[in-house]
C-alpha cells in the first residue's frame, strides 16, 4: 500500500524490484531490509547513540562485561531490562524479563567479546502502543501498533488515527484521548532534541501506580522511506509528507533519477 502511494505521488521516479540482485546501485534504496545492509545497520546505530534517544528510553551503552550489573540494578526495581547490540539495536534486541542473567542471553543479541558495546535500558510493560511515521523531523502520520485480522481495506481509514488496540491482536477500539495527548507530546519532545530524518518512532503507555498514565519511548526506527512499516498509519499521508520533503531525504535524488524501492 505505501509502494502504491508512493507511486501515486512520485509516478516513474520510483519503481520497485523484486530482489536486491535487481539493485544496480545507480539511486538510492527503500524500503525494509532483509539482508542486513551496512549503511542500513549503520542509521539504526547511529540513533540509538544519540544522547536524546538514550535519554528518551533511558538506556545506557557499556563494555559487554558490565551489562549484567546494569540488568539487576534495573530487575531490583521491578522492571524487566532489555538488552540491545549496539551494532544492530532494532535487529538485536531482547527482553529478557526481570531477573535476567546478560551471561547466558547475551547470545541472544550476538555479543561475542566482554569488550563490545551493548545497550542496557529498562523495558516496563507498556499497552496501546503507537506509531508514528516521521519525514524531515515531523510526524507525518501515525497509528496504533497492531496487526490487520481484518480486511486489508482498514489500512486506509483515516479514522485510525484516533483508534488504540490494546495490544498488537487485541480489537481496535476508540482511543483515549488522554494517552494520544501524552504519546504524541513524548513523540514531539524526542523530535525537539532528535530531529530524524526518516523513520519511525513507536510510543505506548505505562500505568503508573502513583501518577497515573506515562508515554514511554519504546522503538526508534532510523531508516529511510519503507524501512519501518506504516501499520495502521495512514500510508497515503506518509507518502504525500514524503514527496513533499523528497528534497531533505534524497536530495541528490529529488528532480533526478528513478529511485528504487
Amino acid at each position: 500500500m505505501l509502494y502504491a502511494a508512493l507511486k501515486s505521488e512520485l509516478g516513474d521516479r520510483i519503481e520497485i524490484f523484486s530482489s536486491l540482485q535487481d539493485f544496480k546501485e545507480d539511486g538510492p534504496l527503500w524500503g525494509m531490509d532483509h539482508y542486513d545492509r551496512p549503511d542500513v545497520l549503520r542509521r539504526r546505530a547511529a540513533a540509538y547513540r544519540d544522547p536524546a534517544v538514550l535519554a528518551a528510553i533511558e538506556g545506557v551503552i557499556v563494555p559487554a562485561r558490565e551489562a549484567g550489573a546494569v540488568m539487576d540494578e534495573i530487575s531490583a526495581r521491578g522492571i524487566s531490562p532489555a538488552m540491545r547490540s549496539v551494532a544492530d539495536p532494532i535487529g538485536q534486541y531482547y527482553i529478557p524479563g526481570a531477573g535476567g542473567q546478560f551471561d547466558k542471553l547475551k547470545d541472544r543479541i550476538r555479543v561475542k567479546s566482554e569488550d563490545e558495546d551493548v545497550l542496557i535500558h529498562p523495558a516496563p510493560e507498556t499497552l496501546h502502543e503507537r506509531r508514528y511515521m516521521i519525514v524531515a523531523g515531523e510526524i507525518a502520520a501515525e497509528g496504533p501498533c497492531h496487526y490487520c485480522s481484518e480486511t486489508p481495506a482498514l489500512l486506509l481509514d483515516p479514522a485510525n488515527r484516533n483508534r488504540s488496540a490494546r495490544n498488537f491482536w487485541e480489537k481496535l477500539e476508540d482511543a483515549d484521548p488522554h494517552h494520544l495527548e501524552l504519546q504524541r507530546a513524548a513523540v514531539e519532545d524526542l523530535l525537539a532534541r532528535y530531529p530524524m530524518t526518516s523513520g519511525a518512532i513507536d510510543v505506548g503507555i505505562a500505568q503508573e501506580p502513583s501518577t497515573g498514565p506515562r508515554a514511554l519511548v519504546g522503538q526508534v526506527w532510523a531508516a529511510a522511506p519503507g524501512g519501518a512499516l506504516p501499520l495502521f498509519a495512514d500510508p497515503i499521508a506518509y507518502a504525500g509528507k514524503i514527496a513533499a520533503h523528497l528534497h531533505v531525504l534524497e536530495p541528490a535524488f529529488a528532480q533526478g533519477p528513478d529511485m528504487e524501492i
